[in-house]
């Protein structure tokens, strides 16, 4: 019996699992996409599936080969929102590291006041939105510093924030193209700073995102967390294993049924830690239905798998000089200017960062 077992080896499950394993106790990583740790053969880095392999995309088989190899799920869901059905393959990772190992490395901390958040909405109505957390800020604060630390967080000063960058290590500073930038929005009264990026920024970096790093210069839950467990802690990584349900009492789970490839496994741990993101654990909680559980494992609430929203995201185009093409890293600026505005919360600004080409948009 493990003393751990940690479904999914994303930003949640890859970093705990490491600490548990640093700590002594026997850890074994349930993984249902691919291993995409250093070493693994036919692994896609430095660019998409979709361009690096083209051809691909001329058979399904194919093509959800290359989305495995290169770290991306291939797990179709289907979209009942509008007036039509349809099914697609979301933009999440699927592999060691799950989607951290596509993300563009920023590591921004909360607001404070995003631990009150029903009164960051002038007219929050019947909302479910809730008066405050059941933790404070700085109650989270040194688990955010260990967290940077894990990751290798490098930023500059917020303005608007002091406190959440004290102690990271600098990041360089803007290139000669996002220079201008930064001076013509404080120019303007606003207030932009580096971002903190959990980057090595080895030569030539990029600063990556949507697919796997060449460089190994991306910290992510595969390389600070799932490696160093594997190979100084002795952790166990059990990749290409699907997790079917679990199988628990009303207070404990007993065994961790899963396919590994055409292998049906029941797995025991005295702990299951399930972290396999937003859209699999709450179909793994569902379809761990049980005499003690009707509803789903940990479902007497039924709210599980219900108010899920993926991040908000609006592009928006900066040209101060249309002239000038950017050549550098650019994912680079953050501004925080907006973040709350008259009474109402709204986000905050940063660089995109690479962009796929715009035919494959």
């Amino acid at each position: 019996m493990w003393d751990v077992i940690v479904v999914g080896t994303g930003m949640g499950g890859g970093m705990l699992g490491y600490s548990l394993a640093r700590s002594g106790r026997r850890v074994l990583f349930v993984e249902k996409g691919r291993s995409t740790l250093p070493g693994t053969a036919g692994t896609i880095r430095a660019a998409m599936p979709e361009l690096a392999e083209p051809r691909a995309a001329r058979s399904a088989q194919t093509y959800y080969d290359a989305l495995a190899r290169a770290g991306r799920s291939t797990d179709e869901i289907e979209d009942i929102s509008g007036p039509r059905p349809k099914r697609f393959v979301p933009f999440i990772g699927s592999g060691t590291g799950g989607s951290s190992a596509l993300y563009g490395m920023v590591c921004e901390r909360f607001f404070a006041q995003d631990f009150t958040p029903r009164q960051n909405f002038r007219d929050p109505g019947d909302s479910t939105v809730p008066e405050a957390w059941p933790i404070t800020y700085d109650q989270l604060s040194p688990w955010y510093a260990q967290a940077e630390k894990l990751l290798g967080v490098r930023g500059a000063r917020d303005p608007l924030r002091p406190e959440a960058a004290a102690g990271l290590p600098a990041a360089p500073p803007f290139s000669p193209d996002n220079q201008p930038l930064v001076d013509h929005l404080a120019g303007r009264g606003l207030h932009p700073y580096h971002l903190p990026m959990a980057c090595d920024y080895t030569e030539g970096c990029p600063t990556c995102q949507a697919h796997l790093c060449p460089r190994s210069c991306k910290n992510d839950a595969a390389r600070n967390g799932v490696l160093p467990a594997v190979t100084e802690h002795g952790a166990q990584l059990l990749d290409q294993c699907r997790v079917v349900r679990l199988e628990a009492d009303r207070t404990q789970v007993q065994q961790v049924i899963a396919q590994h490839r055409s292998d049906m496994l029941a797995l025991k741990g005295k702990v299951v830690v399930l972290a396999a993101g937003a859209l699999a654990t709450p179909v793994l909680l569902l379809n761990s239905r049980s005499g003690d559980w009707p509803r789903g494992l940990a479902n007497g609430s039924d709210v599980v798998g219900r108010n899920l929203m993926r991040h908000l995201l609006e592009p928006i185009e900066i040209w101060p000089n249309p002239k000038r093409r950017i050549m550098a890293a650019n994912k680079e600026i953050g501004l925080n200017d907006f973040y709350f505005c008259e009474g109402q919360k709204y986000g905050t600004l940063q660089s995109f960062g690479e962009i796929p080409p715009m035919e494959w948009l």
